[in-house]
């Protein structure tokens, strides 16, 4: 595919946050909206906090997957997978393949629901598809041509997202 590896993923994240703000900006006032105007502002407070506590487990996720790159010497530029020397395996990435793309989708999850949007919500799935047949499956190719059976175990042990 033409556009595999081809665009940055945080480029990605950052297009998908400005289609976002823009469909929360711009959508007509028929469509839904999450509006807590009417809610207390205890509740208020708590759903603030509660994005908080997800931007810091999405920014988590993503620093946590880097630095088991660096630890293990291999490459994190995700536009070369093929460059990869090391199978990482341990850390974040015993518990999701994909560590520094689920961040991203925290983000982008938090920002939409920041912006009180649904309709905003609905470029999430568009963010997973993009991530998922532009990035992914070039990585895992990558991988699986690189690693071999370590690569196949390792994808039957370890969940894409979760």
């Amino acid at each position: 595919m033409r556009l595999s590896t081809k665009i940055p993923p945080p480029l990605v994240l950052l297009i998908t946050l400005i289609f976002m703000y823009a469909i929360a900006r711009y959508s007509k006032p028929e469509f839904p909206l999450l509006d807590f105007s009417s809610v207390s502002t205890g509740f208020a407070s708590a759903h603030y906090f509660l994005l908080a506590l997800i931007v810091v487990l999405g920014f988590s996720l993503m620093i946590l997957g880097v630095q088991a790159f660096k630890k293990a010497k291999t490459t994190v530029n995700p536009l070369k997978p093929e460059q990869a020397s090391q199978l990482v395996v341990k850390g974040v990435y015993a518990y999701t393949r994909n560590p520094m793309y689920l961040g991203m989708l925290l983000l982008a999850f938090a920002w939409g629901a920041f912006l009180l949007s649904l309709l905003a919500l609905l470029m999430l799935p568009v963010f997973i598809l993009y991530i998922y047949f532009f990035q992914i499956r070039a990585e895992e190719a990558a991988m699986e041509k690189l690693f071999g059976n370590d690569f196949v175990i390792y994808k039957k042990r370890v969940r894409r997202w979760l």
